[in-house]
């Protein structure tokens, strides 16, 4: 995680520079999506205060959101089965549908969108950092929704998030030990 984080912080402190809007890279550990690093504090479009290791749901994050679409089927059904543990319950058969069909069309897109059952003012949206055959974390813009729609985010910004984040995927990792 840590090498992650220190390799990403160039490439999305350049991001921020070009684009002047904020992102944000998370992970997932025990089923939540943890925010690792972000770019709020050098955007000049910021509007949130930077959190670091804030814990959100995975289905309510647009970062867990893209993690689970695109992680490996026995991996996303050990996060699904612990956040319905965790929860005290079953995820119903529809609920399941469902979350299989937004993760379905996350796949098809590239990207996902926050979902909350609160209203919000803000939008994430999010692509998946993928190295080899693992998912590694997420990165999110997070925008005013009044500033741009979940059509017009896509057009603007997201073959950019998402050559940061295969920017990121490729920078090398350590060996297994440890070395850089």
């Amino acid at each position: 995680i840590d090498h992650l984080v220190n390799a990403a912080v160039e490439p999305m402190r350049a991001f921020t520079a070009k684009t002047g809007w904020p992102v944000y890279l998370g992970t997932v550990s025990d089923a939540v999506v943890l925010l690792r690093y972000t770019t709020a504090p050098e955007s000049p479009m910021s509007f949130e205060t930077a959190g670091y290791d804030l814990r959100f749901q995975t289905y309510e994050s647009a970062l867990g959101l893209a993690y689970l679409a695109f992680c490996s089927v026995d991996e996303r059904r050990s996060i699904v089965e612990s956040v319905v543990t965790r929860d005290g319950g079953k995820l119903p058969a529809a609920q399941r549908a469902l979350l299989t069909r937004r993760l379905t069309l996350i796949r098809e897109r590239g990207y996902a969108f926050t979902r909350s059952a609160r209203s919000r003012r803000v939008t994430g949206m999010a692509v998946p950092i993928v190295h080899g055959q693992h998912v590694l974390g997420a990165l999110t813009l997070r925008y005013p929704k009044r500033v741009m729609s979940e059509d017009e985010a896509p057009t603007r910004f997201g073959a950019d998030l998402t050559a940061l984040a295969r920017e990121n995927a490729a920078r090398p990792l350590p060996d297994s030990a440890g070395a850089p």
